[in-house]
């Protein structure tokens, strides 16, 4: 209808989204706007206000094209999550305008997005296969943010399988080679007193970060043995060549080695009856049974594997 000034009322119908919502805390905030006037009307190079719960202004949205099939003016704008955790409503506020003899009202539209915590991932690494009861041992904790952040100084701690702590530490100064943003210590521990398996804890805390973290925990098994007093030498070499076999596996459950540049391994073990497995790449695997009442030097010869020809 024609105003007393001759101009037109015009209707804008305003819809904006938040992308990737559920968003990290402090994380980029990307809010795209979409405006369809009627009568259809171009946008490009205004501005659409972004307000928080609060009402402040916390930035400008730009309307940089317009889509002549739809008659939609549309634009985005990347913005920084808030720090707090939760819900949020913000809204986006198209001001009134004129263009040539139309008139607009102003419109506004809630913008609704949740904020999370930074996930944490916590990884346990370099535990031995065996453990001798009443000792201790070391192994690898490492920790690292979904977004990358330096954890660098950062408290961990383990748990036994009761829960008690008997072990805490802080994460190093430096990521982990060819990782991105896992940051690693390696930690001291006390050996359980008596033989058997058990399910241990990592626990990451994410305490006295700038921005939000949910706490991690990653269980690791570790078996405790009776003390080991006899040591075991195995040999690995091919059996046509008599070449070392560097790198093959030797087992003697729960106990496992790697053989070195000689094709030697060695293994601390208790007395008893076991099963000595040794396998190499391309090799057909050995596996024999062994006593063990004192130290105990032994040869494992593995023939090369032979494969059938592919057809």
């Amino acid at each position: 209808m024609a105003n007393n000034d001759d101009t037109v009322s015009g209707s804008p119908s305003l819809t904006v989204t938040v992308g990737g919502t559920p968003v990290n805390a402090g994380a980029d905030l990307i809010i795209t706007a979409s405006v369809i006037c009627d009568p259809p009307c171009d946008l490009t190079g205004d501005h659409l206000l972004i307000r928080d719960n609060a009402g402040a202004q916390v930035g400008l949205l730009l309307f940089t094209g317009f889509e002549s099939e739809s008659a939609a003016s549309t634009g985005s704008i990347t913005l920084s999550a808030p720090d707090t955790l939760g819900d949020c409503i913000w809204s986006a506020e198209l001001p009134a305008f004129a263009a040539d003899d139309l008139q607009f009202a102003a419109t506004t539209a809630p913008l609704a997005f949740a904020v999370c915590a930074h996930k944490t991932r916590v990884n346990v690494w370099g535990t031995p296969s065996a453990v001798p009861a009443g000792g201790s041992f070391r192994s690898t904790v490492g920790v690292k943010c979904a977004c990358g952040c330096d954890l660098a100084g950062q408290a961990f701690t383990i748990h036994d399988q009761t829960g008690r702590e008997v072990a805490a530490g802080t994460l190093g100064p430096d990521v982990w080679p060819e990782s991105e943003a896992l940051y690693h210590a390696d930690v001291e521990l006390p050996a359980a007193a008596t033989p058997g398996r058990q399910t241990w804890e990592a626990r990451f805390a994410a305490a006295g970060l700038d921005l939000p973290h949910a706490a991690g925990t990653a269980q690791f098994g570790v078996i405790f043995t009776p003390h080991a007093e006899h040591v075991v030498q195995i040999e690995a070499v091919d059996a046509a060549s008599k070449a070392p076999l560097v790198g093959a596996v030797v087992m003697m459950h729960p106990y496992r080695a790697l053989t070195d540049e000689r094709g030697m391994a060695e293994l601390r073990v208790p007395k008893g009856t076991y099963t000595l497995f040794v396998s190499a790449r391309r090799h057909v695997s050995d596996r024999a049974s062994i006593e063990v009442d004192g130290d105990v030097a032994t040869r494992a010869r593995l023939a090369v594997e032979v494969r059938s020809e592919r057809l």
